[in-house]
């Protein structure tokens, strides 16, 4: 069971990472979208999106082993079938 998911970032680094995808100049390299159409990104936007996207897939896990039978118990007393 879960209740919730917590991917921390300091105010620091998510400030940071918005200006890497918001950086325009420097080495560019073209791409291909779905639609068949170019664009052009910076390095730095690159890594900025590669960087927020692992952000978004990590996350902080804080769990407590549970027994099955308080589990089932605890599904029971809610009126859930387990």
């Amino acid at each position: 069971m879960v209740s919730s998911k917590l991917a921390p970032i300091s105010p620091e680094a998510a400030i940071i990472l918005r200006a890497l995808e918001q950086q325009k100049s420097g080495m560019q390299y073209t791409a291909q979208k779905p639609d068949g159409t170019e664009v052009s990104y910076s390095e730095a936007q690159l890594v900025g999106v590669v960087l927020n996207e692992l952000r978004r897939q990590v996350q902080l896990v804080i769990g407590q082993a549970v027994l099955q039978e308080d589990l089932i118990a605890f599904f029971r007393a809610n009126k859930i079938e387990p």
